[in-house]
């Protein structure tokens, strides 16, 4: 039977993943009305600590904004928690580094959004700042799984070698969409293509001059 420790720490798991997909769904509304820089300071809010800026204040893009900041830093707090709890726990020790691993990159996604204001949202900053997002959910959802009863409790199944590959092989290439929509996204590439499902027509584009010369304008203004 489980301590009391443990079954607040495995809800405090769970409680950090749905708050993180709640600062997915928050950021993506700060890129989807375009208002990155209506608060232009950072980690301030108009000069104001974050935490006392006035709610009467929070009005038109600075309520998305602000928003978002004020949920990244309670899932910052709770991923700070989470850590330093499972430091002192008896959980298995790949469980405690993945609980360190994932306070490390909600640091660093704190550190990127700040950049992105500072450096007024450079495509290639907002699209780590995208790609991390999300990686550090999938790491969150990793920890819950890994504290949950559903893991302890699971019964070993011998099966094919390659369903295993697979479903490596399947996660690699979701998160190779994953990297191809924060590019799109970021890039004002959405409508590229204006036609679904071909692409201008076709079922197989080609690659003409002006398709070559708008990946290249695409690569320029990414620095790459």
């Amino acid at each position: 039977m489980k301590s009391p420790y443990h079954i607040w720490l495995r809800r405090l798991s769970k409680l950090t993943v749905f708050s993180t997909l709640f600062l997915i769904f928050a950021g993506a509304l700060v890129k989807s009305h375009e208002v990155g820089l209506s608060v232009p300071d950072w980690p301030t809010t108009y000069g104001k600590q974050m935490f006392t800026y006035p709610i009467s204040e929070m009005v038109g893009g600075i309520f998305y904004e602000h928003g978002h900041r004020i949920v990244a830093t309670i899932v910052g707090f709770f991923t700070m928690v989470q850590a330093i709890w499972l430091g002192f726990s008896q959980e298995p020790k790949w469980l405690k580094k993945i609980g360190f691993f994932a306070l490390g990159m909600v640091i660093l996604q704190g550190l990127f959004g700040g950049i992105t204001v500072l450096f007024f949202l450079p495509p290639p900053v907002s699209i780590i700042h995208g790609i991390l997002a999300q990686t550090f959910f999938m790491t969150t959802i990793v920890l819950a799984y890994g504290l949950s009863i559903e893991r302890s409790e699971r019964t070993e199944i011998s099966g094919p070698s390659g369903v295993k590959r697979g479903a490596v092989i399947m996660c690699g290439l979701v998160y190779v969409q994953l990297i191809l929509g924060a590019l799109m996204r970021h890039t004002a590439s959405g409508m590229a293509i204006p036609d679904f499902p071909t692409m201008g027509g076709l079922w197989i584009p080609t690659f003409s001059e002006t398709m070559i010369h708008n990946i290249n304008s695409t690569l320029f203004d990414l620095d790459i």
